[in-house]
């Protein structure tokens, strides 16, 4: 266990979950893997570091949670893939 101080004020606490004796230290990190990236503290791809896990099988766990990947609806996701075409593309392959 370390912590860590920024302008000597406690910042962080580190622990090495492998050393607590936990009979299930992956399903440690994988829960909190899951409960920083459903609050936004962390990325997708921090998550699956944290869990341990390559990120297409933490993607996989996501999903069978029903754990939405990207916020916003249907809406906001075409406004981003119309923002992600490259200038003088249309949506329907023509230029």
């Amino acid at each position: 266990m370390a912590l860590v101080t920024s302008h000597q004020q406690p910042a962080a606490l580190v622990v090495a979950l492998d050393l607590l004796g936990l009979p299930n230290a992956e399903a440690v990190r994988s829960g909190l893997a899951l409960s920083l990236f459903r609050s936004g503290s962390i990325s997708v791809a921090s998550a699956a570091l944290v869990a341990g896990l390559p990120l297409p099988r933490f993607l996989e766990i996501l999903s069978s949670l029903k754990i939405p990947v990207v916020e916003g609806g249907s809406a906001e996701l075409q406004e981003d893939l119309a923002n992600a075409r490259p200038p003088g593309r249309r949506g329907d392959g023509s230029l």
